[in-house]
């Protein structure tokens, strides 16, 4: 799975992060999403094509916490930007 190239991230500044679409992406999504540090940790990992395996790999490397709830989180991470189409 992939992030779509319209979809640009923004630092907002205190660690937050917005992530928005350009381009023809537009079209079928004209919001934004805020992101904290785990969410735009995640939209940085699928700017490759990646699995779910890999980026909670990564999540593991960078933070501590148990696997348990970094999948519970990644999950509702790639749910959302599912719903928005952000997803390759």
């Amino acid at each position: 799975m992939k992030l779509k190239d319209e979809y640009i991230t923004y630092d907002a500044g205190e660690g937050k992060s917005l992530l928005v679409a350009s381009g023809s992406e537009t079209k079928t999504f004209r919001g934004f999403l805020r992101m904290n540090a785990t969410s735009r940790f995640v939209v940085d990992c699928l700017r490759e094509d990646t699995t779910k395996e890999e980026i909670l790999d990564r999540m593991a490397e960078e933070y501590d916490a148990d696997r348990a709830s970094m999948a519970s989180d990644l999950d509702m991470i790639i749910d959302t930007l599912n719903e928005i189409g952000a997803l390759e």
